[in-house]
């Protein structure tokens, strides 16, 4: 069984090799390169050794948490390069020991114990055989370390420390690292043998070897630079054992250069920038493609990625590329992004996108409502764009335009959407825009009845007007030109005493409409005719006679009425025949029963 104990001692400021063609024993990996966000930053280096190497460093030191790690922290200010150097026994390089295997017998090395090939009974001494039982019955019989059957140096030393029992001088390059190695077997139970590892008198390290394994070999390994030596006295010293017999077997001794592999990782500063004009003009006429947003000023290469948003604008195309294609005004972002899956640096540009300034703007002022104060109104168009460069042009389908159709003042009659059209001449851009006109030509009802008529008893008489509109939009004027208004001539009923045409006008007050209506008033004021035969003389021979006024005529029944203040009426003074007995005058008053009116005529009676 074999057993290794390595020891690794580096006696220089820095790594330096010697150089094989190839370390065929390990390769070094210094990781990817890595960006780092500007101005400055931290990034993780991933370097990995693999296979059987010594040790590693990496360099410049410069920014590093600890350059004896495999992961160390940089922290980035400039572009830097990082070298991972790792060392380690390249199988190819050649052994400079001689006879490290003992297999040439006693032969390249000094010992100051004496060689004594039969028998080892006493302390000091040493022999080159292939089992130490060859040598001393209480050794036991042990294989050697390089084939099993090869040649040992097995040793009977001293108790005391101090001894040289193995040294050999080879030459070796100033400035080159080196391995050392010895296969050491313990051969006496409980006591273990104690050593110290010297090249040029300088100690590698000391050791013990454990007592309770024998025939097991155990390795002790150091790395050694060679700084300005030109050689290398390499000694194996004997300090002692721990027991009666300090009994031992040293085998496979080398000296073997180091060799070294590097590899490079560069860490950049990374400089996003977005670059984007802050402003841009849509032209009127951008095609379905949309209009170019030119963002290929901003940073490219491998690792960047393009992101365009916008909130209020549109994009047709493009939103992945430096270059996005627009169709809409509005606010457009480019973010920039670099990210090599280490550093994610980021940077982002605004641009604001308006609409061309030589698009025409089309605005019509808030129109008012074509009503019966207003038949016409003018739809005012002054505040869109001016100019000899601009036309005009209004139109629309459930309205009517009077005039002014190519002006920016349209005068129409009709309510209705009226749309219009400006137009620049020179570049063919466009802006349009509607409005709507209310209409309100609704007119009141205007209803009359002269439900009575002018007699002598009934004077004044009311028209009545109440079947037409009511309410406080509304209001009312009578007029006649050959009656006579006694009152109410701005109500729905006013007092007439004339006969004659009335008119009645109903005006909505809201929108100015009117309606009227006339109605005439007719009388029945004709007195009855009154007609008394003469009478005859009242005397002796006559002394009552009877008055006849039966010739009288009338409209209607006639009521009759005689009085007198010097004659007598007898009888039937209410009647057109009364009697009467004294000369005297008698008045006859007739009233029309129809109309109410009188006429009265008197008579005298003589006698």
């Amino acid at each position: 069984m074999n057993i290794r104990l390595l020891f690794s001692f580096l006696f220089f400021a820095g790594l330096s090799s010697y150089v094989s063609a190839q370390c065929s024993g390990f390769t070094v990996n210094a990781g990817a390169d890595q960006g780092v966000c500007f101005p400055a930053g931290t990034a993780t280096l991933n370097g990995s050794v693999t296979g059987n190497y010594e040790s590693f460093v990496w360099s410049p030191a410069t920014g590093l948490s600890d350059p004896n790690i495999l992961n160390p922290t940089a922290f980035v200010t400039a572009p830097i390069t990082y070298t991972l150097t790792a060392q380690g026994v390249d199988p190819a390089a050649p052994n400079l020991i001689q006879n490290g295997d003992f297999e040439q017998g006693n032969v390249g090395f000094s010992s100051v114990y004496t060689n004594n090939q039969t028998n080892l009974i006493n302390p000091g001494t040493y022999a080159i055989v292939p089992s130490p039982a060859i040598v001393l019955s209480t050794f036991p019989s042990c294989d050697d370390h390089t084939t099993g059957v090869g040649n040992m140096m097995v040793v009977h030393g001293q108790s005391s420390a101090g001894h040289n029992v193995w040294c050999q001088t080879v030459p070796v390059v100033p400035g080159n690292s080196y391995e050392f190695s010895a296969w050491i077997m313990t051969v006496v139970p409980f006591f273990p043998s104690s050593f110290d590892f010297t090249i040029n008198g300088q100690s590698l390290g000391a050791q013990s070897f454990p007592a309770n394994s024998i025939c097991e070999w155990a390795e002790y390994s150091a790395i050694w630079n060679a700084g300005s030596a030109t050689s290398a006295t390499i000694c194996i010293v004997d300090q002692g054992g721990g027991g009666i017999i300090n009994g031992y077997a040293l085998d496979d001794i080398s000296l073997k250069a180091l060799c070294s592999a590097s590899d490079e990782v560069t860490l950049s500063l990374v400089n996003v920038e977005a670059v984007l004009p802050a402003l841009a003009f849509l032209p009127c006429n951008v095609s379905a493609q949309g209009f170019a947003l030119d963002g290929s000023a901003s940073t490219s290469g491998p690792n960047i990625s393009y992101l365009w948003q916008t909130g209020d604008g549109h994009i047709v195309s493009g939103a992945t590329t430096p270059t996005a294609f627009v169709d809409q005004p509005g606010t457009y972002t480019l973010t920039v992004t670099y990210n090599d899956g280490f550093a994610v640096c980021t940077d982002l540009a605004v641009i604001s996108v308006i609409p061309d300034p030589n698009v025409p703007l089309a605005f019509v002022q808030a129109p008012g409502e074509v009503n019966c104060f207003n038949p016409t109104i003018t739809l005012d168009g002054s505040a869109s764009s001016s100019g000899p460069e601009y036309a005009y042009l209004w139109t629309t389908a459930d309205g009517h335009i009077v005039s002014g159709a190519q002006s920016p003042f349209a005068v129409v009659d009709m309510g209705g959407n009226y749309t219009l059209l400006v137009t620049n001449t020179t570049n063919g851009c466009t802006a349009e825009t509607s409005v709507f006109v209310s209409e309100d030509l609704a007119e009141p009802t205007a209803t009359a009845a002269a439900n009575d008529v002018l007699t002598c008893i009934q004077n004044p008489v009311a028209i009545d007007g109440t079947g037409s509109s009511q309410g406080n939009e509304f209001s009312y004027e009578w007029t006649t030109s050959d009656g006579n208004i006694v009152s109410g001539e701005n109500t729905l009923m006013p007092d007439v005493d004339a006969a004659g045409n009335y008119t009645l006008v109903v005006t909505n007050d809201q929108n100015g409409c009117t309606a009227s209506v006339s109605v005439v008033v007719e009388e029945n004021t004709t007195p009855p005719v009154v007609q008394i035969e003469d009478p005859n003389a009242v005397g002796c021979a006559q002394t009552t006679q009877t008055l006849d006024a039966t010739g009288s005529s009338g409209g209607g029944t006639l009521s009759a009425n005689w009085t007198t203040s010097d004659g007598n009426i007898v009888s039937g003074e209410n009647t057109l025949t009364p009697t009467v007995d004294a000369a005297g005058t008698y008045t006859l008053t007739l009233t029309d029963d129809s109309n109410g009116c009188t006429a009265e005529s008197s008579v005298t009676v003589e006698e």
